[in-house]
């Protein structure tokens, strides 16, 4: 492939791991399930869109990128212990989700408004609270949280209420990176390496599920 074309693979890369990969999107994903919408809609949405603050993210990353590359061979230096790199695409997760969430749900609102249109615009406000509220913060308390649905559409897929449940091992996770790190920077790379992607949002628990179980 071309370099150009590397680079667009590396630009979806950081979207399919910010949206995808952690488990945000699986709200929004029920909800195309039950309107018979493709789940990839929304993935395609996000990646041709054109959002100045989210695109600013991705240039951020892609410059990275760029700067962990070489020309030829000789230019590499293993002589020192000095990392030649480090994972860019865990350190753009990081940033993306705890330092500038609010472009993240920005961007993902456009989208949904493209993908299911103003028609919906009561279920868009519902599942982006959740998806707000799903995202575990290092700098922040971390508690249960709970949301009474009020779109009869969502209820036919959650119930009247959600819950958004944070599990022994995430508590037992950033109580530890909150010990050995102080720096912000430092609690922000290494929650993800610690957690790993899918464990950085809350578990979803619903009405829907319990009766479905039973």
């Amino acid at each position: 492939m071309s370099f150009e074309d590397y680079l667009q693979c590396r630009k979806l890369h950081l979207i399919i791991m910010v949206f995808h990969n952690t488990r945000l999107l699986v709200p929004v994903y029920m909800f195309l399930d039950y309107l018979d919408i493709r789940k990839s809609e929304i993935l395609r949405t996000i990646i041709n869109l054109k959002d100045k603050k989210l695109d600013g993210l991705i240039n951020n990353f892609i410059e990275d990128t760029k700067k962990e590359l070489f020309d030829n061979d000789e230019d590499l230096d293993f002589s020192s212990n000095k990392a030649i790199t480090v994972n860019k695409i865990f350190t753009h997760l990081s940033i993306s989700l705890f330092k500038y969430k609010h472009y993240v749900i920005s961007a993902l609102e456009r989208a949904l408004m493209k993908v299911l249109g103003p028609g919906y615009r009561q279920e868009i406000v519902e599942l982006l609270q959740i998806i707000e509220a799903e995202v575990i913060n290092p700098f922040e308390e971390i508690k249960n949280q709970s949301f009474q649905i009020k779109s009869e559409k969502l209820k036919c897929i959650f119930g009247s209420k959600l819950k958004l449940n944070i599990s022994d091992k995430q508590i037992a996770d950033i109580n530890l990176m909150n010990k050995l790190y102080k720096a912000p920077e430092d609690k922000m790379t290494k929650l993800v390496y610690r957690l790993r992607p899918e464990n950085l949002v809350l578990k979803l628990d619903y009405d829907m599920l319990e009766q479905f179980i039973k």
